[in-house]
């Protein structure tokens, strides 16, 4: 792949990241809008898109299993806040592990999908993954606010969603490509809160139990982090794929064991009965080898 020339990359370009046109969701309408400003360079227009592809894979099948729930629960607020709390305490250790990750192994990701011509997208996309977890968070805030909400209120939230990203570029665009990437994020934060807010309000949920689903969620997040760090650093640099490799695995085994024995005080009850479930069947499974041996 040929790489891009400096002018290239520093001026604004008329164009929307690589499959925006075809995402129906609320994040493609506001890149497919706000795609000449927020795309400020070739090297921001790729980061977007590596953090879109993670973002995708990550909450897309959340949102597909919650937006028709959330529409049959229409007038039982009870029910629909239970199943809202019961998808933030699942999803968002996933969703901040996923941005860790990112940031963490953004050279890996970016020599493996876009090749070795393109490492000036590294800290782009870094930046870019500090807002990766509100990113995929706010598939399900979102999925509450249109199923309970109706339309016009997702207009409204769409077009503010606009707004801070077309701010959030053009401010960043005064100083620079790392300015454009690191002020997207702040707007994406900046909207799911906005997004949380609104839809918590809908099924009576206080703030102070939003605070403390999300301080929970970030323990298992941050055990990651700390592990793949630190196991990362004991490899050497020029064992490049090693490092990355075996930095993530650490990690992702220092967060399994902490679900696997964390109390459920620390878990909340989903993550605690999904743990129960599979301890069971994995006793079943030994069970029934031993029967037949």
């Amino acid at each position: 792949m040929k790489r891009p020339a400096a002018s290239r990359q520093q001026g604004p370009i008329p164009a929307v990241p690589p499959g925006a046109r075809a995402d129906p969701s609320a994040s493609g309408r506001v890149v497919r809008l706000v795609g000449p400003v927020v795309v400020a360079g070739v090297t921001v227009s790729r980061g977007w898109r590596l953090v879109d592809i993670i973002s995708a894979l990550v909450s897309t099948p959340v949102q597909r299993v919650l937006f028709p729930a959330f529409a049959k629960l229409r007038g039982d607020t009870l029910r629909a806040r239970a199943v809202m709390e019961s998808a933030l305490r699942l999803g968002l250790p996933i969703f901040g592990i996923a941005a860790v990750a990112a940031a963490l192994h953004a050279p890996a990701i970016v020599r493996l999908l876009l090749g070795p011509a393109w490492l000036e997208v590294i800290p782009i996309l870094q930046l870019l993954a500090l807002g990766l977890l509100p990113r995929c968070a706010y598939k399900v805030t979102e999925s509450v606010a249109f199923g309970l909400g109706g339309s016009t209120g997702t207009a409204v939230r769409s077009a503010i969603q606009a707004a801070l990203l077309v701010g959030a570029a053009f401010i960043g665009g005064l100083f620079g490509l790392l300015h454009v990437a690191a002020f997207l994020s702040a707007a994406m934060w900046i909207y799911y809160l906005i997004s949380v807010g609104y839809a918590g309000s809908l099924v009576a949920i206080p703030v102070g139990e939003l605070l403390r689903l999300h301080a929970r969620a970030l323990l298992p997040v941050a055990i990651f982090g700390i592990v793949d760090g630190l196991a990362a650093m004991a490899v050497p640099e020029t064992w490049f794929w090693v490092r990355h490799l075996f930095g993530g695995g650490a990690g992702l085994l220092a967060a399994a064991l902490f679900l696997a024995i964390a109390p459920r005080v620390l878990l909340g009850p989903e993550w605690s009965n999904a743990r129960d479930h599979f301890a069971r069947s994995v006793v079943g499974v030994v069970r029934r080898a031993r029967a037949q041996a």
